[in-house]
C-alpha cells in the first residue's frame, strides 16, 4: 500500500549552523507574506512596475532580504535590463555586494572621476549571468532555490555585528601625500589621477563604515573587569 501521510515540510533548523538556519527562516517566512507576494507577482510581471518600486527606498533599498529575493525572480536579461536602469538614474548600489541577482559584475575602480554613486556606470561592468541555476519562485522552499541566490541571501545575515576598524594604513598613506605636498614636490598628472582616485575612494570606505557601524572609540589602555564594565554600559546606555 502506498503511504498516505503528507509529505514532511522543510524544517530551517535541519540547517547546517546558525547564520544558514536563520537566513533558511527568514526566507520561509518572507515568501509567506501576503503584501511580498503581492509586490512578487507585479514585479515579474511588469518592467514598468520594476522600474517605479526600485525607486522606493523604503520598499526596496531598505530591505535587502526581499530585494534579494526578487531580483532573483528575474531572469539574466530582465535583471541586466533592470541593473541598466538603475544606473542611469543612479539606483545602483556602490556596493558590489548589494547589487543581488543574476548579473555578473566587474568593477573598474581606475575610471573613477567623481563621487562614486555619480559615476558608477564608469565603473561597474554588469553582464547577464550565463548560468545562474535558475529564478527564485514564491513556492520554493528553501533548499529548491537556486545555490547563487541561497549564497547572497545568506551573506545578508552573516555580516559582522562587531568589528575592529583599522584605519593605520590610510593614515600612513595620507601622511606621505601630506608630505609630498608640504615639500612643493610637483606631481605628474599621473599622480594627480592617482591620488584623487584614492581620495574618493577612501571618501567612500569612510562613509560606508559610518552607516554600517555605530563607532564608540575606546583607548588602548588596561583597565579593570569594572572599570571595562562601566565602558561597557555607557556604550549600551
Amino acid at each position: 500500500m502506498p503511504s498516505t501521510s503528507p509529505p514532511s515540510r522543510f524544517n530551517p533548523c535541519s540547517e547546517d549552523g546558525v547564520v544558514l538556519q536563520v537566513a533558511a527562516a527568514n526566507w520561509e517566512l518572507l515568501r509567506r507574506v501576503p503584501a511580498f507576494q503581492a509586490v512578487a507577482q507585479q514585479w515579474i510581471a511588469s518592467e514598468a512596475f520594476r522600474f517605479e518600486h526600485v525607486s522606493e527606498k523604503k520598499a526596496y533599498s531598505a530591505n535587502p532580504q526581499a530585494r534579494c529575493a526578487l531580483d532573483w525572480m528575474l531572469t539574466p536579461e530582465e535583471r541586466y535590463a533592470l541593473a541598466q536602469y538603475q544606473m542611469r538614474h543612479r539606483l545602483f548600489f556602490s556596493d558590489q555586494a548589494a547589487n543581488y541577482g543574476p548579473i555578473v559584475m566587474q568593477v573598474h575602480l581606475e575610471n573613477q572621476t567623481t563621487r562614486l554613486e555619480e559615476c558608477i556606470d564608469d565603473i561597474f561592468q554588469v553582464t547577464p549571468d550565463p548560468g545562474p541555476g535558475g529564478v527564485v519562485c514564491i513556492d520554493q522552499p528553501w533548499p529548491a532555490t537556486p545555490p547563487k541566490f541561497r549564497n547572497q541571501f545568506v551573506a545578508i545575515f552573516a555580516e559582522h555585528d562587531l568589528k575592529e576598524i583599522k584605519l593605520i594604513e590610510d593614515d600612513d598613506r595620507l601622511l606621505r601625500i601630506g608630505n609630498a605636498f608640504v615639500s612643493g614636490r610637483v606631481l605628474s598628472s599621473e599622480e594627480l589621477a592617482g591620488l584623487g582616485r584614492y581620495l574618493f575612494q577612501l571618501g567612500g570606505h569612510l562613509r560606508r563604515i559610518s552607516l554600517d557601524f555605530k563607532m564608540a572609540a575606546i583607548r588602548c589602555a588596561l583597565y579593570s573587569e569594572r572599570q571595562l564594565d562601566e565602558i561597557l554600559h555607557r556604550i549600551k546606555k
